[in-house]
């Protein structure tokens, strides 16, 4: 099997624990995440397991919602956070849309980094996010930390 991981490291100008907070604080995340430019409406994380449930829609009553379901691996505040990931339209996994995500988060001199390495072991890249989508995300997410923090 061909590992398909895609890279991607983004350096913001505020601190780690923002940052951290931003991609795991669920009413941050709907400020700033929208993958194929759908909006966040809610996110289900179960109590007591790993297990956290993104639902996206748009106002488009035409087009499909999209579920991301998760389950956590390894969480380290501030520092790493390692999650299964895998895309669901109408209630049904796409082929090819598991992965891992490792998201590691670096204080720096001025600031701070993010890296999200994507991994999957598939053949073809199928409908996973590519590089562009990752830094398209960082951006977003650069662009919000860095305009909402003090």
């Amino acid at each position: 099997m061909v590992k398909n991981n895609i890279e991607v490291t983004k350096e913001f100008t505020v601190d780690v624990a923002s940052v951290y907070s931003a991609w795991t604080d669920q009413q941050k995340l709907k400020s700033w995440w929208k993958p194929l430019e759908k909006t966040l409406k809610h996110v289900d994380i179960k109590q007591g397991e790993k297990e956290v449930v993104y639902h996206f829609s748009d106002d488009n009553v035409d087009e499909k919602d999209l579920i991301i379901k998760s389950e956590y691996h390894e969480q380290v505040e501030n520092e790493r956070l390692e999650y299964s990931w895998n895309w669901y339209f109408d209630d049904l996994p796409i082929k090819d849309g598991f992965y891992t995500l490792k998201v590691t988060f670096e204080e720096l001199e001025n600031g701070s980094s993010i890296t999200v390495v994507q991994e999957n072991e598939s053949e073809e890249e199928g409908v996973h996010p590519h590089s562009e989508g990752w830094e398209d995300a960082l951006n977003q997410l650069k662009s919000y930390v860095e305009s909402t923090h003090d």
